[in-house]
């Protein structure tokens, strides 16, 4: 039985190509090639190490140079499945595929067995994404069988296997890894990176030479610089397009939703012991005005760790029921730390959340870029934002993977109580451990609490454009080309032809 997965979707782009050169479009033109647009995003720092959880706008870059397997979002794999005979499944990567610009450094199976098990020891995100398999093993250069686990199904392991803790990259001859992208990373400093086009990738050229990525402590500052005409698109999240929006250069019509997030707010139990203050915390967060004032259209309350949302109840935070529970506890914090982690969302929403708690008559001190390690010493809670893949899986690994060597694992096995032995389980990767369980245990306990998903967008400048993913699908600057695609011919809610757009 083959997964409904097309074999190699190559042949079919090159055929498109083809017709496309044979019958080009005379209403939409040729799209050309090249151009060195600047890109703006608010965050502290470029991330460009596939090594370590990171947040959305950063993970969204990743994309750009480093990529799973399976595309966390929109995008073509690498590799198709099939079932053996003997029940298992066997991976066959495409031919085409190299490492960063080097046309003779192909991608074998060995490379991704390595990378796999690299990607295992470091983080422990990417061991819960294989923690179905039971062993991998190359079959030639392009083939892997993958042996499953007693338990584990074959949509569990593709599923598993669309983690951001799986991108593939190998040591390079430079400071960087290589990887498997369209573009090639050249980081010269923490706040500014350019990204090169690879012109060996597997699925074609991108439009762009170059891309400049330039990173901004705020919102206003990034718009300011866009509204001068330094950037030429921005890459924000929705409680930013309102911000954006005040530019006279904002192209509103054409900004595109390109992923989604979710916020999760994460408690130290080493700090505030008695979960009945963790309870009241949570209680007083207004879940509902976070996700419709502060991050803004389509976003929505969710409780649970997968971004689904919340069908029903009233989240706009019960304060006079948290007001009695916290007023009840015997000795209760003088004062909060939270720390905020690098984005834009989290930023925006922790002056709420400061609102919220507040409210209770403690003041708060907010602690923004901090890293969340801090949080088993130095904070009483976090405030986190991590990408949502296609299937939602994820988001509580990547969690969990952000404290894997603190010794924070431990610290909440004793506030879980009874529940102890289900983290101890989940860490372990053994066969009975549940994960979304082990979710509600922890927002039982007022540990960790999902408060809202919201999405990620790509806003242009009147110079920049995307082609739709329905035409040329793959990550947001491999879509980008310098130009204007007539409005008339993109209906928002509708995709375009292929015979509608050619690449040269």
């Amino acid at each position: 039985m083959r997964l409904a997965l097309p074999k190699s979707i190559l042949p079919i782009l090159l055929a498109a190509v083809l017709i496309l050169i044979e019958n080009p479009a005379d209403s939409m033109g040729t799209i050309s090639i090249g151009g060195t647009p600047a890109i703006g995003v608010s965050a502290l720092e470029v991330a460009n190490t596939p090594s370590r959880p990171v947040t959305p706008l950063n993970s969204v870059l990743l994309d750009e140079t480093w990529q799973p397997v399976f595309p966390v979002d929109n995008g073509i794999p690498l590799a198709t499945w099939e079932e053996t005979e003997s029940g298992n499944l066997r991976a066959t990567i495409a031919s085409n595929i190299t490492w960063a610009d080097s046309p003779g450094r192909v991608v074998t199976a060995d490379d991704v067995v390595t990378c796999w098990a690299s990607r295992r020891d470091e983080r422990w995100d990417a061991r819960w994404a294989l923690r179905g398999i039971e062993a991998m093993i190359p079959v030639d250069d392009r083939s892997i069988d993958i042996i499953l686990k007693p338990g584990y199904t074959h949509d569990d392991i593709i599923r598993s296997l669309t983690s951001s803790a799986l991108r593939l990259s190998m040591p390079g001859a430079g400071m960087a890894p290589d990887g498997t992208g369209p573009f090639l990373a050249d980081q010269s400093s923490s706040v500014r990176e350019l990204l090169t086009t690879a012109l060996t990738h597997f699925a074609g050229r991108p439009y762009l030479d170059e891309v400049s990525i330039i990173a901004y402590p705020s919102v206003d500052e990034s718009v300011l610089d866009f509204g001068r005409g330094n950037l030429d698109a921005l890459l924000i999240t929705s409680n930013e397009r309102n911000r954006y929006i005040e530019s006279s250069r904002a192209a509103t019509g054409r900004t595109e939703t390109i992923g989604q997030a979710l916020m999760i707010l994460a408690f130290n139990p080493a700090r505030l012991t008695n979960p009945d203050e963790r309870r009241a915390l949570a209680l007083a967060v207004d879940r509902g005005g976070i996700a419709r004032v502060v991050l803004g259209e389509n976003s929505v309350v969710t409780d649970d760790f997968l971004g689904t949302e919340a069908s029903s109840g009233d989240w706009s935070g019960m304060i006079d029921e948290a007001r009695e529970l916290y007023s009840s506890i015997p000795e209760p914090s003088d004062s909060f730390v939270l720390l905020v982690s690098d984005d834009p969302a989290a930023r925006a929403s922790a002056g709420r959340l400061r609102a919220n708690w507040e409210s209770l008559g403690v003041p708060v001190e907010l602690r923004n870029g901090e890293g969340p390690l801090a949080l088993s010493m130095e904070a009483d809670a976090a405030l986190l934002s991590v990408r949502l893949s296609q299937n939602g899986e994820g988001v509580l690994p990547q969690c969990l993977a952000l404290y894997d060597r603190s010794g924070w694992w431990e610290i909440i096995a004793l506030a879980l109580g009874e529940d102890a032995q289900l983290l101890r389980s989940v860490r372990s990767l053994e066969p009975a451990a549940d994960l979304g369980t082990l979710g509600s245990a922890l927002q039982d306990n007022g540990l960790m609490i999902p408060v809202a998903r919201y999405d990620i967008l790509f806003a242009p400048g009147p110079g920049i454009s995307l082609v739709p993913s329905a035409v040329y699908p793959g990550s947001v600057l491999w879509r980008a080309f310098m130009g204007q695609l007539p409005e008339a011919e993109l209906p928002a809610e509708e995709t375009v032809p292929q015979d509608e757009v050619e690449q040269n």
